[in-house]
Order: structure tokens, then sequence, then C-alpha cells
């Protein structure tokens, strides 16, 4: 019964993350149908002339002008998503760096709560308990220097 379960959980997985995957596709689709259509429709606004020259109607101007002008704001957009990508890139790496090492240099204390929980935890407990006595000690000395000073 168990084994039925875990099946139909994996199976569930498996259905959403294609589900996810063909959504994903449909909208690419989708994106890529327009851009077709958009491809299509610049091409077939010029009308060749006698000179093999290209003559626009002002409507069909203004669209070819309108798309030029989105053209130039792309591509700065892209060039600062550029940006913004590979200095993500580089703070993942050193996130990745500063956690490699930290997982090196806790290896120990690591191994040490495998084998021995308790004596870590008991240990651990001890050292904060007198770190708070130290600073409960140095409270009461700033109390009695205030005091006194009043």
């Amino acid at each position: 019964m168990e084994d039925k379960e875990n099946v139909t959980a994996v199976l569930d997985k498996r259905v959403e993350k294609n589900q996810e995957r063909l959504s994903s596709l449909q909208e690419k689709i989708s994106v890529t149908k327009q851009v077709a259509a958009t491809f299509s429709e610049i091409e077939g606004m010029a009308k060749k002339t006698i000179g093999n020259n290209y003559q626009l109607s002002p409507a069909d101007w203004k669209t070819v002008s309108e798309y030029a002008k989105e053209n130039i704001i792309s591509r700065g957009t892209i060039s600062d998503l550029k940006k913004q990508l590979a200095e993500a890139k580089k703070e993942i790496r050193s996130l990745k760096d500063a956690f490699n090492r930290l997982f090196e240099e806790t290896k120990l204390f690591r191994e040490a709560v495998k084998f021995a929980p308790k004596r870590i935890k008991d240990v651990i407990e001890d050292i904060f308990q007198q770190n708070r006595k130290q600073r409960e000690a140095a409270r009461t000395t700033k109390r009695k220097s205030k005091d006194v000073e009043l």
C-alpha cells in the first residue's frame, strides 16, 4: 500500500513537472508566432519601385520606425540584464566558495556531533553559560560604577 502511495506521489510530481514544461513551451511558441508575424508584416510593407528602390507608406514607415526605436531600447535593456546576470553569477560563485570553505572548516565539528552529540551539546551549553556569566558580571560592574558616580 505504501509503495502505491510512493509511486503515485512520484508520478504526480512528474505530471506536475511536465505540465510546467508544457506551459513554458506554449509561451515560447506564442512568442515565436508573434515574432514571425511581425517579421512577415515588416517584409510585406515595402513595395519595390522602378529603380530597385523600396517605398513605404507613411503608416508603414511609422511602424518600422517604432520597431527600430524599440530595438534600440531593447539592446540597452539586454546589455543591462547581461551585466546583472554576470554580477549575479559572480556573487553565486563567491557564495559557493564561502559555503565550501565553511563546510570544510566545520567538518570536524560535524563529525564530532555524529559520534558524541550529547557531549558536544554539553560542551556548547557550558561555553554559553560561562559567556553569559561573564556578561552578567560585566553588567553588574557597570551598574555598580554608575551607582557610585551618582
